[in-house]
């Protein structure tokens, strides 16, 4: 799920509230059915928040400490640290970050840094502060990515953003803020539409404009660009098809060998 709204609105205090970070003035914050703030040391180890400005939260040596800094807290095996640390930098693609000092990182590289230190302790709920801002197309497909794995295993993902275009693509349900509350609640491939955008005061995106200029329906615009269940299955199978045909090679080449040397 999303939560939008202009920039002021409580976005960021509402997930920091959600990560047992900043108590609520009123309301209770359940995880499971139980009270955060009645066993906050236990409960906030299923919950993992991203702050917008990751360095926020960076402040290690190195980028391998970085990301075992959580794991390492949680009293685990020293192997087991080193086993999901290089596991989370090899699906983020910053496994040449290892020995780099955090600071000295760009801004699309400490943010998957960030990420990284969240995701290698696998919590069931994921907060999301603004997770594409000052991202290129590629780190932003990699934030895609990893939202539909996230997904796929069962998780729980909230993340709060100004781009309509992203959260059209991805989120199944959004919430719309203003002025600390919700406004409007609507389906994730209904953000862009002019009515849902006029009632709330956002501005409207550069797709939905395109959609009004060429008189696209915004049906077949998420048919072309939302990231559906049927999108996840044909990328899997995708995925599965390309390794079946790579080890089928791989037995080939095998073969040819083995002859080839007799």
């Amino acid at each position: 799920m999303a939560i939008l709204g202009p920039t002021g609105c409580g976005k960021s205090t509402l997930l920091t509230i959600m990560a047992g970070l900043m108590r609520p003035d009123e309301g209770r914050v359940l995880v499971n059915g139980e009270d955060l703030f009645g066993n906050i040391k236990a409960l906030r180890r299923h919950i993992g928040l991203l702050f917008q400005d990751p360095e926020h939260q960076l402040f290690n040596a190195t980028v391998y400490d970085e990301v075992a800094y959580a794991l390492r807290t949680m009293g685990m095996p020293e192997d087991e640290v080193r086993r999901r640390v290089l596991r989370v930098v090899e699906e983020l693609g910053i496994r040449e970050l290892l020995d780099r000092r955090p600071f000295k990182l760009s801004v699309g590289e400490k943010k998957k840094v960030a990420l990284a230190s969240v995701l290698s302790y696998d919590p069931e709920v994921l907060l999301l502060d603004e997770p594409t801002a000052n991202l290129g197309a590629r780190d932003e497909a990699l934030i895609i990515s990893t939202l539909v794995k996230a997904r796929r295993a069962g998780k729980t993902v909230v993340m709060a953003s100004h781009d309509l275009e992203f959260v059209f693509r991805v989120a199944d349900k959004a919430y719309i803020m203003g002025n600390g509350t919700i406004k409007a609640v609507v389906k994730g491939e209904d953000v862009i539409k002019p009515e849902v955008l006029d009632a709330v005061g956002l501005t409207p995106p550069l797709i939905t404009m395109v959609a009004e200029h060429f008189r696209i329906s915004y049906e077949e615009i998420a048919s072309l660009t939302r990231v559906t269940e049927e999108h996840e299955r044909q990328e899997q199978s995708l995925k599965l098809g390309t390794k079946a045909h790579a080890s089928s090679f791989d037995t080939v080449a095998s073969n040819h060998g083995d002859k080839g040397g007799g």
